[in-house]
Formats: C-alpha cells, sequence, structure tokens
C-alpha cells in the first residue's frame, strides 16, 4: 500500500511535502485535519515533512508505521501534536543510536513518558535488523487491566501502538536515547478531557451490564475505575 493513499486532499500543499524533502532525514507527521495543531504544521512546512492524512480509521496510523518501516530509510516521527524542541532534527541525524527520542510530557506534564511516537527516529540499520517488528506488534496484548477504550481498538490500534512497539523493541535488546529538552505537547488538556470523557463512558457501560445486588454495581465500578 503506498503512502500517498494515506495523504488527504487539503490545503497542505503538494500532496508528497509542503515543501521540498529536508534533505538531512526523512521527516513525516501523521495526522488528522481536525487535530493538526498549527505550531506543529508550521514547524513542518519549515522542516520539509510530510503530512500524512491517518483519520481514516483506527488502523491507519499502524498501516503508515509498518510502510515507512518496510521502505528501510531512516525516519522521523512527528506527532500532530508535538512541537519538536530547536535543532532537533540536527541533532537526531547525527546521533550514532539507531532509536533516538525526545522525551514528551503527559497530560498536564504530570509526568514524562520515555517511549513514545511523538518526536523519535528510526535508523535504517535498525528498520534492517528487524523488518518484521511491525508485524509483531499485533501479538503484543498491551497492560493488564486495560478499559474497553483501549481494546476495542483491535491489535493494530494507534491507542497501544507505541506501547507494543517499545515491548517488542525491549524483548530484542533495544534500548533507545534520548535526546533534551521535552517536546511541547500543545493541548495535553484537550487530550485530559477527551480521555476522561470516554473512561466515563466505559464506566456507564460496564454498570449497565452489571446485576444488581451482592455489591455487583459496587465492584464493577472498581473495577472500570483501575
Amino acid at each position: 500500500m503506498s503512502v500517498s493513499r494515506f495523504r488527504a486532499q487539503t490545503d497542505l500543499g503538494p500532496r508528497r511535502h509542503a515543501q521540498p524533502p529536508n534533505p538531512m532525514l526523512r521527516v513525516v507527521i501523521p495526522y488528522t485535519p481536525a487535530r493538526l495543531e498549527p505550531r506543529t504544521r508550521a514547524w513542518g512546512e519549515a522542516n520539509g515533512a510530510e503530512f500524512v492524512d491517518v483519520s481514516a480509521d483506527v488502523e491507519a496510523y499502524w498501516r503508515l508505521l509498518r510502510e515507512l518501516w518496510v521502505a528501510g530509510d531512516s525516519f522521523v516521527l512527528v506527532e500532530h501534536d508535538v512541537l519538536p524542541p530547536p535543532g532537533a532534527i540536527e541533532g537526531m541525524t547525527e546521533c550514532a543510536d539507531e532509536l533516538c527520542l525526545h522525551p514528551y510530557p503527559d497530560s498536564m506534564a504530570s509526568k514524562i513518558w520515555e517511549f513514545h511516537l511523538g518526536c523519535t527516529r528510526f535508523g535504517a540499520e535498525l528498520l534492517a535488523q528487524f523488518p518484521d517488528l511491525v508485524d509483531e506488534t499485533q501479538g503484543e496484548p498491551g497492560p493488564p487491566g486495560l478499559t474497553s477504550r483501549f481494546t476495542r481498538q483491535g491489535p493494530r490500534g494507534w491507542l497501544l501502538l507505541s506501547k507494543r512497539l517499545e515491548v517488542c523493541l525491549e524483548r530484542r535488546g533495544v534500548r533507545h536515547h534520548r535526546h533534551t529538552p521535552t517536546v511541547d505537547h500543545l493541548h495535553p488538556l484537550d487530550d485530559l478531557v477527551r480521555r476522561v470523557g470516554e473512561d466515563l463512558v466505559d464506566v456507564v457501560r460496564t454498570l449497565r451490564a452489571t446485576p444488581r445486588g451482592d455489591g455487583g454495581h459496587l465492584g464493577a465500578l472498581a473495577a472500570a475505575l483501575t
């Protein structure tokens, strides 16, 4: 499947690049039209990024990652709500490690995600060494205790893609190099509100499906919230 099949007909300019491609490293920004941050877009246009629309379904991001991986050329993913720090592409281009990234602050900056796909470089040697790794992520169930918000997306859903990829990489002894500083996450509060709302929907569904009596509702509520 060609990557061009994911590109939307938007006002981003040419289908492949908003400007001529970055001469140092392939830079790809997976995005959905409703959530592409203006500052991320401006950064991508200034850095010769490819803008790839992954709004078709929950598996589109996985398909894009698989194609980039199989193509075999080094690339950087920058997600649509992330603003890399100045000099990020130069630093990752010069990095001797095959897997490197700028850390990512979680919603409300309460913690730092050590592995993610927000601003991450994958080197050609890594792709050649483990050519089937993205396919293998489909066999990873994800962390225990997941709510249906995660599990209903299936083995290729975007919500667990970075976690599944991290597990597969760690199993092979691949560690990432951490660059500084962190990226800017441009709408963490929006993400937090959305996730809380989705979790509440899961709680309501769980309670409705649980028989009354014998503490069933309380037990279901506790299970849904953990």
